[in-house]
């Protein structure tokens, strides 16, 4: 037909032989979907149709025909699954990437827009998925630089919750040595992208890369600011107050048993990676070598498996039997690495990992008398660890263990326990503060006699920092009976915020210093964890009552004038 000619209909321009009839199709058909309800008839009879639009072989025409799959998306009701549109999600985004992504520059970024998109629909990881598996993979290097573009730039948008970042890096593996530089360059852009979310963590999931490559990644992790990363886009389903909790979260989290942060979070994007399975005989019989060296060789190369951020679940009895077994090996080298195995399997694990570090928890403890640094430093890594994501002050079993570490014969044994259960209260929930106050208050109370002056100044840290996060109406029984002196100290303590230290606390500077940067975000853990007080209140009546604040020694400071500080601004 002659260019004047009218145009058809919409469903046959749609169709036509004439490129222009088509784009005039596309323009009708999207100019309907712009004025059609969210959830209107029109998504569902075209759904279908979108990605061979997309496919047009005629440049002008597929400019429309992008532009209108933008719309769709963009428009059509957004629904946690993604609705109607998850049925087409995949062919939509091959006809994207393999035939819109190579095109001219306008469309190219339309093409881009809609691919990102799918992420409001609650389609992240699908649309990234064909990015991957046919864009990271295409015959023409401008189309695998524009796959990995999007795959960064979507994740700056939406973030890693939206769009996991593990498949992404997994899929670039082998363009880090593709032969054209602008796709090696592209690659080291993303992994920028995704450090900025994730951390360092990222270093232990990258593919192998050549020592250039390396520093050159180094040097840009150096210039990004990790965790200042916030999404600016979300899935369109979710409402004010979960996108509110999604930016609160974003870069962070809460660890395993009461600890948390940045680097805890980032777990949740990565695929967990299995070690169980590269340990052959040659690792367990080197392992029971008679040569130190050999012994050392096998706890390397377990160190070097370890690396990886996430570990896969499974039996790990027989290897942590095997490394508390090394923990009677006469060679220093090889305790101190055998320990640090167990470490990182409690890194790896998190809450997995838990009854080993029940178990492993008494005979740490013991080792505390160990003066050597190479044991001493390992076993104090280990019990962090531990505490941060095995088990909570909280725990029964721990405190019960500890209150023997309290007791233990060796001077040092004592005063490691208290400084380890200092650095763990800042950082746990009220209720746990509360039943570590049930189970280890009395002991406390006594330890602020004890001959050791860095053991008596810590006991005040700690007890400060309880009456801090748990408030003096559930502490009244424990402090009764307590020196006026005593408890003004403890009460300077929480007043201050868990910084100021006693007289006695010149040995334990770096005891405060672990409290007080976690002390006011317990606090607000505290005032936002009203649900969980009535779960509490029945063992709070056995550290406090009105009768026992009654009874306390006539003259001595009333507890009540410590008042839990508010929310920090």
């Amino acid at each position: 037909p002659e260019v004047e000619e009218k145009p058809p209909p919409m469903e046959e321009a749609l169709v036509h032989s004439n490129w222009k009839f088509r784009k005039f199709g596309y323009e009708e058909l999207e100019a309907k979907i712009l004025k059609s309800a969210e959830d209107g008839p029109i998504f569902a009879e075209y759904v279908d149709k979108i990605s061979g639009y997309v496919s047009d072989t005629n440049a002008g025409a597929q400019d429309a025909a992008v532009k209108l799959c933008l719309s769709f998306i963009t428009k059509i009701k957004a629904v946690k699954g993604g609705g109607i549109l998850a049925e087409h999600c995949p062919s939509i985004s091959f006809a994207l990437v393999d035939k819109a992504l190579g095109s001219r520059p306008g469309t190219k970024k339309i093409a881009s827009d809609c691919l990102i998109e799918f992420g409001g629909c609650d389609l992240g990881p699908q649309s990234m998925a064909t990015i991957i598996n046919k864009g990271f993979n295409h015959k023409l290097p401008k189309v695998i630089i524009a796959s990995v573009e999007v795959a960064t730039e979507a994740l700056s948008l939406f973030g890693p919750k939206v769009f996991p970042p593990a498949p992404t890096l997994k899929g670039m593996k082998a363009l880090f040595d593709h032969k054209d530089a602008k796709v090696r360059k592209s690659c080291l852009t993303c992994v920028g992208e995704i450090y900025r979310w994730l951390g360092p963590a990222v270093k232990g999931i990258l593919p192998e890369l050549r020592d250039a490559q390396i520093t050159e990644l180094d040097t840009m992790f150096q210039e990004i600011k990790f965790g200042s990363a916030k999404p600016t886009k979300f899935p369109r389903f979710m409402d004010s107050q979960a996108i509110e909790q999604q930016q609160k979260s974003a870069g962070g989290g809460g660890g395993g048993g009461g600890g948390g942060g940045a680097a805890d979070s980032v777990l949740d994007f990565l695929d967990p990676v299995d070690i169980l399975g590269q340990l052959k005989k040659d690792f367990w019989s080197g392992l029971d070598n008679d040569q130190w060296k050999t012994r050392k060789e096998s706890l390397d190369f377990l160190l070097n498996l370890l690396k990886a951020p996430k570990l896969a679940a499974g039996d790990y009895a027989d290897l942590v039997r095997k490394l508390r077994s090394l923990f009677n090996d006469s060679n220093v080298v090889v305790l101190g690495l055998s320990i640090q195995a167990l470490t990182k399997l409690g890194e790896g694990l998190r809450g997995e990992f838990s009854r080993h570090a029940h178990i492993l928890l008494p005979t740490l403890i013991d080792m505390w008398k160990e003066k050597r640094p190479q044991v001493s430093k390992p076993v104090t890594d280990a019990l962090d660890v531990y505490g941060k994501y095995c088990f909570s002050v909280g725990d029964e079993k721990f405190c019960t263990e500890l209150d023997k570490g309290f007791k233990h014969k060796v001077a040092k044994v004592k005063v490691d326990c208290l400084q380890y259960l200092a650095r763990l209260i800042p950082n746990q929930t009220p209720e746990a503060v509360t039943n570590c106050a049930i189970n280890l208050g009395p002991v406390l109370i006594k330890m602020l006699d004890d001959a050791d002056s860095t053991a008596r100044s810590t006991s005040v840290q700690i007890l400060g920092s309880i009456l801090l996060i748990v408030g003096e109406d559930k502490l009244s029984k424990i402090f009764t009976q307590l020196d006026p002196k005593k408890l003004k100290q403890i009460q300077s303590v929480a007043a201050s915020g868990g910084t100021e230290s006693s007289s006695d606390n010149s040995n334990s500077a770096s005891v405060s210093a672990s409290v007080s940067a976690s002390a006011s975000a317990s606090v607000r853990s505290a005032e936002k964890s009203s649900s969980s007080a009535t779960s509490v209140a029945s063992k709070s009546e056995e550290v406090g009552t009105s009768r026992a604040a009654s009874s306390a020694k006539p003259g001595s400071p009333s507890i009540s004038a410590v008042k839990k500080p508010g929310p920090a601004s």
